[in-house]
């Protein structure tokens, strides 16, 4: 499914403060109540009406005060609010940086419209991903806006949930849910427990939890959200459809597609009644639901729901925006998942186009459509051709995001199958051999972070990997040292990875009696670490991973100290090791059954073994 929604403040009419001018009241009292009134229109997704209300408003201030008045601000900023709200984020940066310029000439810094116009600006740049702009500016309007109105008010609430809402798209999830709770704090404190602000930020705070792997806990907490809306607002709205829609996305997680899929379908119903089909809204609900007939092999209704969510995006956003592109790019998936090439191909050009267009050269979006205009090619019989991008792919990975990064560890193992179906088994063999290397270090570093949950399902996928590399050498035989003796360790290494988790997981759970406090920075600072490396090498902060992994290797000798095993609760056991231990007359055999590649993926499972002796200058493969 698609990612789940986290819910900005774009909706809010806004915190302010200050006195009017008293022999121009009247007006000001006139642009604020047409201000008020799109407001209540947006809540009522007359997105149109809305700023129609706002022209009249703005024409008035400028007419009486020109533009260099605080009405005319007041204009900006709500008008931005409301192209937020409809998903125009690129139109609302030019508003917000006059209302900003202005606000700060005509008010000074410490005004109600200077922080606001910084909220609004931020909130943006979160929509856009753009959170190194984004952080910077939500501070500066927290810091305001505490000056302004004191520390536990609204408005502050608001510029928490939103630091919040950086932070949990940055990695940082331990400090994401401490401000979402401090901001639902006050939240309830001044409107109660069913204040929308406070359902907002709950709303936030169970995806934090999703994130963490703590399923029961994000659950509870959407299913007290749905019982409060129900009982304030009823379930005919919007936000009672996101809110459903985001507990799908958790069931989907948890394996539960049925369940997603009836919340999905009732959520949809809401949509179409209350915002409309013609809306940015919508389009999320259906692809929610083309992402869930894909996970169930229903391509053609998959397809059905993505055309759809194309023609309404096309309309409301225009054909070079980036979610244009992306709505492209999953027709693209279902085409090829459907066997039907040349639509697919089709697809990927268009989105190539677009992303060439709009992205810096090595974007992952751009890599993403060469590595599966590659396989569409291989699929296609056109070898050469795949071959030459498969390369090509890996190249600009290795230059663009770094041979430590996982789509890197995609790239090898595509090229490997290529060299396969060319025979070039000495070139296969050494990617996979990286690849298998590459695989471990992710999944050891991974295990520092991720829940119990997730990291299972790391493993599954990595686990792959194992089964090229005995497909390989099932078919090219057991010349090659090197591959025998990589998959010995591999399969030792993942026989041994269901203690070692269960050894991390007692770890945590003794952290939170005796050193809660460093195992919590400790597991931040390598999500932090994770998030940068998944960063094209040009975007990663490499000052700030240097200070982070400095703090987590210092803070890994202080646990290692505090928990017998910690260091080696994930270690890597060599065949040589292995080897030393067994006496003249011992052997050991690695039973193993694998999907046979040839070198696309079969229905065929395999068996075989490995065997090792004293003696040996390396293991033997069985088939």
């Amino acid at each position: 499914m698609k990612k789940n929604i986290c819910i900005c403040a774009f909706l809010f009419f806004g915190f302010w403060g200050g006195a009017q001018v008293v022999d121009t009241a009247a007006v000001v009292r006139e642009v604020d109540s047409l201000l008020a009134q799109s407001k209540r229109t947006v809540d009522m997704q007359n997105f149109a009406e809305a700023i129609h209300q706002i022209d009249l408003a703005e024409n008035k201030a400028v007419t009486t005060f020109g533009k260099n008045h605080r009405s005319y601000i007041r204009c900006l900023i709500r008008r931005a609010r409301v192209l937020g709200a409809q998903g125009k984020f690129v139109e609302v940066e030019p508003l917000l940086l006059e209302a900003k310029a202005t606000s700060e000439h005509l008010l000074g810094k410490v005004s109600s419209e200077y922080s606001e116009s910084l909220t609004v600006l931020g909130l943006s740049y979160i929509s856009l991903g753009q959170y190194d702009k984004a952080l910077p500016v939500t501070l500066e309007s927290k810091f305001i806006r505490e000056k302004i109105f004191g520390e536990n008010t609204l408005p502050v609430a608001e510029s928490l949930s939103n630091l919040a809402r950086i932070y949990q798209e940055t990695g940082y999830l331990e400090q994401a849910e401490q401000l979402y709770l401090e901001a639902i704090s006050i939240w309830e404190k001044i409107q109660g427990k069913e204040a929308p602000g406070a359902l907002m930020s709950k709303n936030n705070l169970a995806n934090v939890y999703m994130e963490l792997g703590q399923y029961e806990k994000s659950e509870q907490l959407y299913l007290e959200i749905l019982r409060t809306t129900v009982k304030t607002r009823g379930k005919n709205n919007p936000d009672y459809a996101g809110y459903l829609n985001n507990m799908a996305f958790l069931y989907g997680k948890m394996g539960l597609h049925e369940q997603a899929k009836a919340l999905v379908f009732e959520s949809k119903a809401i949509i179409e009644q209350t915002v409309g089909k013609e809306s940015y809204q919508y389009t999320f609900i259906l692809g929610a639901l083309a992402a869930l007939c894909h996970d169930s092999r229903q391509y053609k209704q998959a397809e059905q729901y993505l055309w759809e969510s194309n023609v309404i995006l096309g309309e409301i956003l225009g054909k070079e925006h980036p979610l244009y592109a992306t709505n492209l790019f999953s027709l693209a998936l279902a085409f090829q998942a459907g066997n039907q090439h040349e639509r697919a191909m089709e697809m990927y050009l268009a989105t190539l186009r677009i992303r060439e267009k709009i992205l810096p050269a090595g974007h992952p979006a751009i890599l993403d459509c060469f590595n599966n205009m590659a396989d569409l090619y291989f699929s296609m019989g056109q070898i050469e051709e795949a071959g030459h991008l498969y390369l090509r792919t890996k190249n600009l990975r290795a230059e663009f995001q770094g041979t430590t990064h996982p789509d890197y560890a995609k790239s090898l193992i595509s090229l490997a199958k290529y060299y396969i179906q060319t025979r070039q088994i000495d070139a296969a063999s050494a990617l996979l051999i990286e690849n298998l290397n590459l695989q471990q270090n992710l999944v050891k570093r991974a295990s520092h972070h991720l829940s119990e949950q997730e990291l299972y399902a790391h493993l599954n996928s990595f686990g792959q990997s194992n089964h090229h590399l005995f497909s390989l050498c099932y078919t090219a035989g057991t010349t090659s040292n090197e591959i025998l003796n990589a998959s010995f360790d591999n399969i030792v290494f993942y026989k041994e990875l269901p203690q070692s988790i269960a050894t991390q997981i007692r770890l945590k759970e003794l952290s939170g009696a005796q050193a809660s406090k460093k195992y919590v920075d400790f597991i931040a600072c390598h999500r932090r670490l994770a998030t940068e490396y998944t960063k094209p090498i040009a975007m990663r902060d490499s000052v700030q991973i240097a200070a982070w992994e400095e703090k987590a290797n210092a803070l890994e000798k202080e646990l290692i100290r505090t928990f017998s095993g910690f260091g080696d609760s994930i270690r890597q056991v060599t065949w040589q090791e292995i080897q030393s231990a067994l006496q003249p007359n011992e052997a050991a055999l690695e039973l193993i059954h694998f999907n046979f590649y040839n070198p696309e993926p079969t229905d065929s499972t395999l068996y075989a073994a490995l065997l090792l002796k004293p003696g040996m200058e390396h293991p033997m493969f069985i088939p």
